[in-house]
């Protein structure tokens, strides 16, 4: 245009990429061009306005055979329409394409009904402002039992963020009866996103990948098993022979996946598709042109598995065409969690009793579904001592996270699918009331930020509730945080087969004189969390040291805190876990 012109990159969610020019003319207009890929491009809110089903189960009275299960995703578009995103298995084989789905009312459907539960369900859910109902026409297909779409749109003429308290999902078949039904879920949005990219050529290809074009965002629902993936893309050197509905024989044509390796620098060390289990859910999830959202992959796998390895694009032929390293702590997810404290202890409500807790409580986490507790407690029934057996007593001398609903404290907080309550053995040990331990490790299921609106609960030698207190996020110092492992390196010494990488940041507590750790390791020791450590000191320990070099043992130091006023050393409990050798996480606060 013969003036300058500025670019600037502003952020955004869920892959939006927004460019702004600005250049001077003498109309003094300006120009925005929005490169967005499809979720945005449509307007889908999958973060503040999704939903997403619970596991289905049969349909209140069916009898029938059919065994639905999958999941089910919606996302807002507007103020009055829904786009569905959908992995069902399981569902009625006559309904295939060439089915006649319009001689029976509801046959083959997919449908969002009233009824805050499956025994309550009554019709389809849709404003009564309304001529016809959305959803007669909205069907599955299938040609062996399973289905899976991608962004089908239905205007309901509703937000379902303010109705989702008070709706089902339901899978009907082929003659149009209700053969399973699902509740819902609201989706987290600190636990929604990965963004990825930009691409590179995949090492080998004879196809050249601009290195500065491409870009993925890797969406994550629901908890523990129940966990499935929508990858929303954007891909400007997709295979334009992926534009329709590959060859099913030919494997990994136009797909796109997460695989194992950890880097895009060399074809053996990207490795195959990242899973657990021996069902590869990333067989048929595939792209079709340049932008798009895949239909959920039930992966089984929280987001936190992913973060290190390597997002694949494959052309027609199963080929690699393209890598993207997936960072190891994006937005959102463990870069963004906080340790959790409780120090104002009240008396449970009800409780009468002489017992008065005080002290404090935190809480970390390990992976994705584990909890570190740290407590020093006074004020505990003095009989919950090591030698009282309380394993016949429900939550005899307990310490426990309790759920919080409409201000009213609830049970455990855990993941409900889990076989059992991983609570019921959790317990402290007094010494004249007295209790305290730095690492007490807690598998519930969920991550920490599901933990955020709970309470601590302690609990007397015969189970009873005597004291709380609310849990909440530290507040951390920006200012005073620091990145580290950006370059790793061996220590000085060390001849062992492990080479960590990854990142750690170092945050401070607000008003105190304390920290903690934020950490996303690979090559880390794999025994850490497998076998006993007690008694070894520093053993999966992760710990900030006095030392402000890595080139020499001499120049490290030991461990990093103020020897006047503290007579214990801090660091010596905090540990990490990595089964596999990889590990994610927040340390409790070392004072």
């Amino acid at each position: 245009f013969g003036s300058s012109i500025t670019f600037s990159r502003i952020g955004g969610v869920q892959g939006r990429r927004i460019l702004t020019i600005a250049f001077s003319l003498a109309s003094m207009r300006a120009l925005c061009i929005v490169l967005s890929s499809t979720l945005a491009a449509a307007g889908v809110d999958m973060l503040q306005d999704a939903v997403y089903t619970s596991p289905f189960s049969k349909y209140p009275n069916y009898e029938g055979g059919m065994e639905v299960k999958g999941i089910v995703i919606a996302g807002q578009v507007g103020a009055d329409t829904q786009a569905l995103f959908y992995e069902l298995h399981g569902v009625d084989p006559l309904c295939t394409d060439s089915f006649d789905k319009t001689a029976k009312a509801n046959s083959c459907g997919i449908h969002f009904h009233s009824g805050a539960t499956c025994e309550t369900t009554s019709g389809h859910l849709y404003s009564e402002a309304m001529d016809t109902d959305p959803w007669l026409s909205v069907t599955y297909s299938t040609s062996d039992g399973n289905t899976r779409g991608s962004n089908l749109t239905v205007k309901t003429g509703i937000n379902i963020s303010e109705v989702w308290g008070d709706a089902t999902f339901v899978v009907h078949d082929s003659s149009g009866g209700r053969v399973a039904c699902a509740e819902l879920q609201k989706q987290e949005p600190s636990l929604s996103t990965v963004e990825v990219g930009p691409f590179r050529t995949y090492p080998g290809s004879k196809d050249v990948v601009d290195s500065l074009k491409g870009a993925a965002t890797i969406l994550q629902f629901g908890s523990g098993s129940h966990v499935a993936h929508i990858i929303d893309y954007d891909l400007p050197f997709y295979d334009s022979k992926c534009t329709s509905p590959p060859d099913p024989s030919v494997a990994n044509a136009c797909g796109i996946h997460v695989h194992s390796g950890m880097t895009c620098a060399a074809a053996a060390q990207v490795g195959g598709h990242y899973h657990e289990g021996d069902t590869d859910p990333w067989a048929k999830t595939e792209y079709s042109g340049e932008h798009g959202s895949t239909p959920p992959v039930i992966t089984g796998n929280m987001s936190g598995g992913f973060y290190g390895r390597t997002l694949i694009v494959h052309d027609h032929t199963g080929g690699r065409i393209g890598c993207a390293k997936i960072p190891w702590m994006p937005s959102g997810s463990v870069a963004t969690l906080k340790p959790l404290h409780a120090e104002t202890f009240d008396k449970y409500p009800g409780y009468e009793g002489k017992l008065a807790v005080s002290g404090h409580v935190s809480i970390g986490q390990d992976g994705d579904d584990t909890q570190v507790l740290a407590f020093d407690l006074k004020g505990l029934d003095p009989a919950c001592t090591a030698a009282k057996d309380v394993s016949g007593v429900a939550n005899g001398c307990g310490i426990h996270i309790h759920s919080v609903t409409d201000d009213s404290i609830g049970g455990h907080h855990y993941l409900k699918s889990l076989p059992a309550d991983p609570w019921l053995t959790v317990r402290y040990f007094a010494s004249e009331g007295a209790a305290s331990a730095m690492s007490l490790r807690v598998t519930s299921g969920l991550p920490l930020a599901n933990v955020s609106n709970a309470v601590i609960v302690l609990h007397d030698v015969t189970g009873s509730r005597v004291g709380q207190a609310p849990l909440k996020p530290v507040a951390a110092v920006p200012s005073e945080s620091k990145t580290l492992g950006e370059s790793w390196m061996r220590y000085p010494g060390y001849v062992g087969p492990l080479n960590v990488s990854g990142e750690v940041h170092v945050e401070q507590i607000e008003g105190s004189p304390a920290q903690f750790v934020r950490f996303h390791l690979e090559g880390a020791d794999a025994d850490c969390g497998v076998v006993n450590i007690t008694g070894v000191a520093n053993a999966c320990g992760i710990h900030v040291h006095a030392g402000s070099s890595c080139l020499s043992a001499g120049d490290i130091s030991g461990h990093h805190y103020n020897k006047t006023s503290r007579t214990v050393d801090p660091w010596l409990e905090v540990q990490y876990m990595a089964p596999g050798g990889s590990t994610m996480g927040v340390t409790v606060p070392a004072q």
